[in-house]
């Protein structure tokens, strides 16, 4: 539902409410032991203030206008009803607490971010918790959407090798040339499962010389480089010949097989 797997889901606020409170119980135990359990508590409230702004801000994506209230609207409402119970001292150190705590947070997210913003174009925050949601729901869309801001059209040589016998193809040996990423199954992830439904004969999927600079965004890039390939070796004038295979070295070993007017090595 919307409520559990939207933007600002009620899971993200159970997590970060349950390490909250473990982080309180913490302070209180360490403040008990200078006997000052309520300063543990009003600490504890603005360490609570600081995890539900980060959580918000990364796992949740939350813009800081829309963070920030809502990571201040738990601890001090907590303290609010705490005041009648003999906590009026420490009002003034609760909330200096979860403000400063909530601001070092903001001032945090604000250092990471901005390298990356000015390096990339983009907000890094934002990719990150696109990447922390992925992880945690399996859910690829956040992501793909943040890696399309960056992504950039490109053409790739592609390289195949193609066996045929009485004129049907045996053997095709693929090496497309993109990077098998970026991450999970999203693009060209899990890259030769993707593409041997597309490949005639006994299909051979390799990692082509390409770096993390060319990671496909969508799985119909891998079946549209896929197809052209396989409709170029329909086209492709074939030899009966060969050589036998030759080894050089043993460690590392080098093949070499002659097919028609070219060498697989």
């Amino acid at each position: 539902s919307w409520l559990w797997d939207g933007r600002y889901p009620i899971r993200y606020g159970l997590q970060a409410g349950s390490t909250g409170s473990i982080i309180m119980l913490i302070t209180i135990l360490i403040a008990s032991y200078f006997s000052e359990p309520s300063k543990g508590l009003v600490f504890g409230l603005g360490c609570m203030s600081g995890l539900w702004y980060l959580t918000l801000r990364t796992h949740g994506s939350a813009p800081a206008r829309v963070a920030f209230p809502l990571s201040l609207f738990s601890p001090v409402s907590s303290l609010y009803f705490l005041q009648s119970g003999g906590l009026v001292s420490d009002l003034e150190f609760g909330l200096l607490t979860i403000f400063t705590l909530a601001f070092a947070s903001h001032f945090f997210l604000f250092l990471v971010d901005s390298p990356y913003k000015k390096a990339i174009g983009v907000s890094g925050t934002k990719h990150m918790s696109a990447f922390i949601d992925h992880f945690s729901t399996g859910d690829g869309r956040r992501l793909t959407e943040a890696i399309r801001e960056i992504c950039q059209t490109i053409e790739t040589k592609n390289n195949w090798i193609s066996i045929r016998k009485k004129g049907e193809t045996v053997a095709f040996l693929a090496v497309p040339g993109v990077h098998p990423g970026p991450v999970g199954t999203l693009g060209g992830s899990n890259l030769p499962s993707k593409i041997d439904p597309f490949l005639p004969g006994l299909g051979f999927a390799f990692h082509g010389a390409s770096t993390n600079d060319h990671n496909p965004l969508r799985d119909e890039d891998l079946t549209r480089i896929t197809k052209a390939m396989v409709e170029a070796s329909e086209e492709a004038d074939y030899s009966s010949k060969s050589r036998p295979t030759v080894k050089e070295g043993d460690v590392p070993s080098v093949y070499v097989t002659g097919i028609g007017e070219g060498k697989l090595i």
